[in-house]
């Protein structure tokens, strides 16, 4: 999946944030009801996935609902991307051996930070994995 350098989106309107984060293949999140973006999750500069969900903020006086992280360890890697997709978190992976062909066979070893910590939705979980032989993968 391709990465994407995440725009800033502070200072513009919850429209024209909206608009940039489209033309880069980028979800969001609406956090607030003001014109204005005050704040976003994952910060600009950040590299993302491709469809990575990113958290406008318009108001930081509201109470901001946290998201459970989910235990992902012994999960496949396509597992982890959904599960985390669906609750609204984005994710980062580390891969030293970077072989891309043999994603479906990739288990998380190691999640950063760690199942059950509450975070803002948006927040980026570090996912770290091995290469199985095994074809039988959760």
């Amino acid at each position: 999946m391709k990465s994407v350098c995440l725009p800033n989106s502070e200072g513009k309107t919850v429209e024209e944030a909206k608009e940039i984060l489209r033309k880069n293949n980028l979800h969001y999140n609406i956090s607030g009801n003001k014109e204005s973006v005050l704040g976003q999750l994952p910060a600009a500069g950040f590299y993302v996935p491709e469809k990575s969900i990113v958290t406008l903020y318009t108001d930081f006086d509201e109470d901001v609902s946290l998201v459970e992280v989910p235990d992902l360890v012994g999960k496949s890697l396509e597992s982890a991307k959904d599960k985390l997709n669906e609750i609204g978190l984005n994710y980062m992976q580390q891969d030293s051996k970077n072989q891309e062909n043999n994603k479906e066979r990739a288990i998380i070893t190691k999640q950063t930070p760690e199942a059950g910590r509450k975070v803002k939705p948006g927040s980026v979980i570090k996912l770290e994995f091995v290469y199985s032989s095994d074809t039988h993968i959760n």
